[in-house]
């Protein structure tokens, strides 16, 4: 079935089977659509819910997402526009980066609009050489905010001198890592164990482009 604008008029909970609008349907019902509903124009919902009992809502095209602007708020930007959840591979490094073996190296991130938290777990085997502040380098996403932001360190068993703290800096994909962040003391690589295991849990929410 195929409704020019202004072509046609719906009865009260209709049910069809492929339905084309060229124009804006309004209705105050209910209405089954069986297969595909494809509109060209706006889709207004006049009272009740719209619900999807099977499948997923698309968002076709980038940039585009559910608009809250309706909602009281002093914000720069009402839109969600993008979900996106997965795994990242996080290694120390530094000025001069260690050599570092790894037993586990695993990380995961959520990123609901512009806002990203990443979490990793780090376990190694050895390490050696290297120079300059300790880092954590690999996050999914570069920080975009001069604010930048601060970790929290879950875990940090079995290290020479363990961090207890880091940052994220504007524009960088690594964490700063420091031994004694409340006196500026930056972690260094010898901080890991050169043999046996150190440990190493981190988490982080920052946003991004």
């Amino acid at each position: 079935m195929s409704i020019k604008q202004n072509g046609g008029v719906f009865g009260r909970n209709p049910t069809f089977n492929d339905v084309t609008i060229e124009g804006q349907l309004t209705f105050d019902g209910d209405i089954d659509i069986n297969s595909d509903l494809k509109i060209n124009g706006a889709l207004e919902v006049d009272g009740g819910d719209v619900t999807i009992s099977a499948g997923n809502l698309v968002i076709g095209t980038s940039g585009k997402g559910i608009d809250f602007s309706a909602t009281a708020g002093t914000g720069t930007s009402e839109l969600l526009d993008d979900y996106e959840e997965g795994t990242w591979t996080p290694a120390f490094g530094a000025g001069t980066n260690p050599t570092v073996a790894f037993a586990q190296a695993e990380g995961v991130y959520t990123k609901v609009g512009n806002l990203v938290t990443v979490s990793c777990s780090m376990v190694t085997t050895s390490r050696s050489g290297g120079s300059g502040q300790l880092t954590v380098d690999g996050l999914p996403f570069s920080c975009n905010t001069s604010v930048g932001a601060s970790i929290a360190v879950g875990f940090n068993y079995n290290w020479n001198t363990p961090p207890n703290g880091g940052t994220l800096q504007d524009t960088q994909t690594h964490v700063l890592l420091y031994s004694a962040i409340e006196s500026n003391t930056a972690s260094v690589p010898t901080d890991i164990v050169a043999s046996g295991s150190s440990y190493f849990k981190l988490t982080v929410t920052y946003q991004t482009a």
